[in-house]
């Protein structure tokens, strides 16, 4: 197959080599900046042209009288197609950025929960050694009472043990007193 080559046909136009078959792609013409703006004009003022009104803009205007009318077809059908498209791809936008300012704020949330939950763990460790502190202040004071209580005890106990006589000492008693 030879590769292929742009002629000049009839009335300008850009044709494919005919020994490439119909079948391959033709190649993309690039209309300019003056035809769009024809084109654009011509939409504006009918958007569904049937092939005479086109036939007639060509024969009309000299920007676009080098362009086919199946060419244009293709252009108006794609415009047609792009203007019934575009609020779907503003809509789209739109939801694209809503969704990226919802993954921005999920984020932000999930940090301040873990934060929150970091703060709830060392919340209650702090709870749970306050509970231990007072529990061992409480069985300290009940065992220092029940020390005192016993003290007190051994104390009367000892009075009890000690004779009249100075000096002596009751053997049962742990505790004596001496007199001097």
């Amino acid at each position: 197959m030879e590769p292929c080559e742009m002629k000049s046909g009839p009335n300008d136009l850009p044709t494919v080599n005919d020994s490439i078959s119909s079948t391959s792609p033709k190649p993309m013409l690039r209309l300019t900046a003056e035809q769009r703006q024809q084109l654009e004009l011509l939409y504006r003022q009918c958007p569904r042209p049937n092939s005479a009104v086109l036939e007639q803009a060509v024969k009309d205007n000299s920007i676009i009288s080098s362009l086919d009318v199946h060419l244009l077809k293709a252009w108006f059908r794609t415009r047609r197609l792009k203007e019934k498209l575009s609020p779907l791809i503003n809509k789209n936008a739109e939801l694209k950025a809503e969704h990226e300012n919802l993954l921005f704020l999920n984020n932000r949330l999930r940090s301040e929960a873990l934060l929150l939950n970091l703060e709830n763990k060392r919340l209650k460790e702090q709870l749970e050694v306050q509970l231990c502190m007072r529990q061992l202040l409480s069985s300290s004071k009940a065992a220092l009472s029940e020390t005192g209580k016993q003290h007190s005890d051994r104390l009367d106990d000892g009075a009890n043990a000690v004779s009249s006589e100075p000096g002596t000492c009751d053997l049962e008693s742990s505790f004596c007193e001496v007199k001097l």
